[in-house]
């Protein structure tokens, strides 16, 4: 019995002896102990990975890859017995992806809770990289002293930390230069801008693409300030930048997102005037994109168009287009299936409301036939012209014109006529991506689509519509009312007299 007791306790200190190697940390030699190697910690060591790749995702503006990294990094530094540094840092990288998201007010709440640790802890880098956070969420929220006051305190901090030459004081000098024209101080508003674009014509950034937005942000400011002329240069170096970038048949998780918003004092940010639907639209690179918002009553319809406007074939690809309501709340909308409604109906409404706009109604048709687009001025989208649900668009045969006009259209139909043209491009041949719809335009050729969504009687809306790598945005401010008069809306004066 003896025996066999001892023989029992020798195997479970075996077992116990394995287990502890394979669930516990990495053994550590007493030699190492001895002479106090420093180790480092697995958790540690893939926090460290996780933080460091998702900065460089985030610099690369692949905001999807870098949101899902930071998350996987801020849950290893939970687990490293609650490191507050490294939660902190965590927390000014997400609160970065929030801003270029536009989400302002989450990326307030992330800054201050950072800003907190930095001075507890008394962390340079730390501190500095909060304060700018938080002076990026207070100019954005309209609180401009505080925004100024954390400027300041951050480019004092960069500039001890970097030197004055390097690129994050560059950033720090656009923001406060931004702060002090709000706060009415031009002159000094006007030299720190000027000191920041300096600085980031030798460290732009990824791409360029820092320096794009400093640019824009000083354009702003300059329109703002009266001098029209400067701004509208500033912001054409700014559009040069990016179109450099734009790469219109790969998605932003490849190509890093661009954004082009449409902005009042933009010379890329056009319109149609109309008192009830007007017609917005940006160029990037070779594509325009134009957006209009109809008033359904309990929906929302949303024309989205896509032309390519350059002198060759191009490939694009396009996912879904998101409303949101930025006033009197911040919400997204929620988008209605088209096939889950008389969407026949629908675009007949919009159709009545729209007609007499020519521009409006030439992207309801579809048209084969090229060669109408004049060789001056505005084409009024009168290209060829694919029409239908957005991204859901059915194939067209291509019909070149039997009588060539004199004048030689933009469109290139003499080229055209020369080579072999596929009657019926539904999707590009040459492009594919995951979660892309991709298609082919020729010189003028247009898609448009439609799409809807449920209307929540918003004052003012933000469509998103991403191309490629881009992300086209369009504010529009939405009425109170039922459309126009009811002597204009064929099927609603019907409707009106059934009742």
């Amino acid at each position: 019995m003896y025996q066999l007791t001892l023989l029992f306790i020798l195997l479970l200190a075996y077992v116990c002896r394995s287990e502890a190697k394979t669930l516990g940390s990495a053994y550590v030699s007493s030699s190492q102990i001895a002479t106090s190697a420093a180790v480092e910690t697995p958790d540690e060591s893939r926090w460290s990975n996780l933080y460091s790749h998702g900065l460089k995702l985030l610099a690369e503006r692949k905001y999807q890859a870098a949101e899902t990294t930071l998350m996987a990094s801020m849950k290893e530094a939970k687990n490293i017995h609650g490191n507050a540094v490294q939660l902190a840092k965590t927390r000014v990288a997400l609160g970065t992806l929030a801003c270029a998201e536009g989400s302002y007010k989450d990326a307030d709440a992330l800054f201050a809770v950072a800003l907190a640790v930095g001075r507890k802890t008394n962390d340079q880098k730390l501190l500095a990289d909060s304060l700018y956070g938080m002076a990026v969420a207070s100019l954005n929220l309209g609180e401009f002293t505080k925004a100024r006051d954390y400027a300041n305190e951050s480019l004092q901090l960069r500039s001890k930390l970097h030197g004055d030459e390097d690129h994050d004081v560059g950033e720090s000098l656009i923001v406060l230069g931004r702060a002090l024209g709000k706060c009415n101080l031009e002159n000094e508003a006007e030299e720190k801008i000027g000191q920041g674009i300096s600085i980031l014509q030798k460290n732009p950034g990824v791409k360029g693409l820092d320096l794009a937005d400093a640019l824009r942000d000083a354009a702003l400011y300059y329109q703002t300030s009266g001098e029209v002329s400067q701004g509208v240069h500033l912001f054409e170096e700014s559009y040069r930048i990016k179109d450099s970038a734009v790469r219109l048949a790969q998605p932003p998780s490849v190509a890093g997102l661009i954004s082009y918003k449409w902005e009042n004092g933009s010379p890329r940010s056009l319109e149609f005037p109309d008192y009830d639907v007007p017609l917005r639209y940006v160029v990037a690179g070779d594509a325009r994109v134009s957006a209009a918002v109809i008033d359904l009553w309990e929906l929302m319809g949303v024309i989205i168009s896509i032309t390519n406007v350059s002198d060759h074939r191009i490939d694009v690809g396009v996912t879904t287009a998101y409303l949101f309501e930025t006033k009197p709340h911040h919400a997204k909308l929620e988008m209605v299936d088209p096939t889950r409604i008389d969407h026949i109906r629908r675009e007949r409404q919009i159709w009545d409301a729209t007609y007499k706009c020519p521009w409006l109604a030439n992207i309801q048709k579809t048209r084969t036939v090229r060669g109408f687009v004049p060789t001056q001025g505005h084409d009024l989208f009168r290209g060829p012209n694919i029409f239908g649900i957005y991204g859901e668009w059915a194939g067209a045969p291509r019909i070149l014109p039997e009588k060539m006009s004199v004048d030689i259209s933009p469109e290139q139909v003499w080229r055209q006529a020369q080579t072999d043209i596929d009657p019926s491009i539904i999707h590009s041949a040459e492009i594919n991506y995951q979660g892309l719809t991709t298609f082919q335009l020729e010189p003028f050729e247009s898609r448009t689509g439609i799409l809807f969504y449920m209307n929540p009687r918003s004052d003012e809306v933000l469509l998103k519509v991403p191309v490629g790598n881009v992300q086209f945005q369009f504010p529009f401010h939405c009425r109170k009312r039922r459309m126009a008069n009811l002597n204009d809306l064929p099927i609603l004066n019907t409707l009106a007299s059934a009742e």
